[in-house]
């Protein structure tokens, strides 16, 4: 399935992206832009606040699980954790998500890091980063 570096430029440039969809959706949701209005049946003040800080919440292990793993901290962990957290999400999306264009291609974008992510681990990663 590719070489051990071509499976981990993969990875990191689907955790990048999903990690900066998350972040997007979730100040646009805190600044009531146009993507909360589009999905939010009344976008209240407090429910795309809320909305907001979730999908920041939701960022954030994305981007610092690559920047240990880009920093080497233990990268066959931090690959494990990231299989497990994105495998968490797309069930979670799965039972309450939003079902729009960019919620359907931000899962694409996870279910190919989730397989990518298994076919690296199955490899040895040392020599990846």
């Amino acid at each position: 399935m590719g070489s051990v570096r071509g499976l981990f430029g993969w990875v990191v440039l689907l955790t990048l992206a999903t990690g900066l969809i998350h972040l997007y959706i979730g100040v646009d949701f805190l600044l009531e832009g146009p993507y909360a209005d589009a999905v939010i049946d009344d976008p209240t003040a407090s429910t795309a606040a809320a909305a907001g800080i979730v999908f920041i919440g939701m960022a954030i292990p994305y981007l610092v699980g690559l920047a240990l793993i880009l920093g080497g901290v233990r990268p066959l962990l931090w690959l494990r954790v990231g299989a497990g957290y994105t495998a968490l999400l797309l069930v979670l999306w799965a039972v309450a998500g939003t079902r729009d264009t960019l919620a359907y291609a931000d899962k694409a974008i996870e279910i190919a890091l989730l397989v990518l992510i298994v076919a690296l681990i199955r490899r040895p990663v040392e020599s990846a980063v």
